[in-house]
């Protein structure tokens, strides 16, 4: 592959991402010093078939397992190894600031907020970018036991209002040709509804981008999304389960509450699949066929490609000049941006930029 050099545009998106994460601590303030969990802590893997390791990556959680198969391609040509990290864009944005202590070579975010706010606050820490690699794509993924509880053609569907009018719903879409088209606009039942989300998993807004496009989705943005489901509640109906994926959902809400926030969007993950909630709101590369194989049924979940979150990197300077170079070199290989790598994204579960 061939690097080409991408010009990150500034939009009313990053603006906006910002603002509502800072209008939203604020708002919030109450509801946070209740906050029932803690701070993940980054899972890291290290590729490649021999030698040491070369340099270090900070991933978000959706993009982690792409970027794996990915870097071990790479380093088995290298002869060298290449250890990735991840975690949500916010935490793992909070590592990198204000020293790059962790000594991270390169961040693949789930957002443009992230690493703007480097170059922007933290300029001396940027080699290059940023620049966006990728558009994500959201989806309501039903547990296991949710799934096994109701039957027909597309069971995610049965657990939504379908065939609203705009301004009534969010706009969704089958996960598979193969499947029943959805009468759009759509909104999650609730009780007396039948069968309805009980529980929904949702990142953490103010630290994982997939958790903020879920608000969106909600109904967190209603300026700049009008076509929502109108029951966000302020972020009122949410707790914060941190990296609890140990308890149901039921146990960790409080009154009037029936949403569980965590760290990150694998933990949310873990939690749908722990059968903690009915269901969550994850990345489509978490539940794809090309990356999670059979784990999860095409109708075990709905997109919702018209709030997709776009994502960047950034290359971060680091003490080892070595280190420096082969990360510049992985990045070239990697040619974000040509026709190579948008046909990539698109076999692979995202948006092509």
């Amino acid at each position: 592959m061939q690097a080409v050099a991408i010009l990150i545009h500034s939009s009313r998106n990053d603006v906006r991402s910002l603002f509502r994460s800072i209008s939203r601590a604020i708002g919030s303030a109450v509801f946070l010093t209740a906050s029932l969990g803690a701070q993940a802590s980054p899972t890291c893997s290290t590729v490649g078939s021999s030698g040491s390791v070369a340099f270090t990556i900070a991933v978000a959680a959706n993009f982690y397992q792409p970027l794996i198969s990915l870097a071990t391609n790479y380093a088995n040509t290298q002869g060298y190894q290449i250890t990735i990290c991840e975690d949500s864009s916010g935490n793992l944005y909070n590592a990198i600031v204000p020293s790059n202590s962790p000594q991270y070579a390169l961040f693949f975010s789930a957002d443009t907020s992230n690493p703007a706010k480097i170059n922007t606050n933290y300029h001396a820490l940027v080699a290059s970018g940023p620049a966006n690699y990728a558009n994500g794509i959201p989806v309501f993924l039903l547990s296991p036991n949710a799934y096994s509880a109701t039957g027909g053609s597309y069971r995610a569907v049965n657990y939504m209002h379908t065939g609203l009018p705009a301004g009534s719903g969010a706009a969704a879409q089958q996960s598979d040709p193969s499947l029943p088209a959805i009468s759009n606009y759509v909104k999650f039942k609730r009780s007396p509804s039948y069968p309805a989300v009980s529980y929904l998993a949702i990142g953490d807004p103010s630290l994982a981008p997939y958790g903020l496009i879920a608000a969106d989705i909600l109904g967190n943005d209603p300026t700049d999304y009008p076509n929502n489901m109108n029951l966000w509640n302020n972020g009122g109906s949410a707790v914060n389960a941190g990296t609890n994926v140990t308890s149901d959902c039921s146990t960790l809400v409080g009154s009037g509450q029936w949403m569980c926030e965590y760290s990150n969007i694998d933990l949310t993950l873990q939690s749908i699949a722990n059968n903690h909630v009915t269901g969550g709101v994850v990345g489509y590369s978490q539940v794809c066929p090309v990356w999670a194989g059979t784990t999860y049924h095409l109708d075990q979940y709905v997109m919702f490609p018209s709030y997709n979150t776009t994502q960047a990197y950034v290359q971060l300077t680091v003490n080892d000049t070595t280190a420096q170079s082969d990360a510049t070199a992985f990045l070239s290989w990697l040619g974000i941006g040509t026709a190579n790598w948008n046909t990539w994204l698109s076999n692979n579960c995202y948006q092509s930029l």
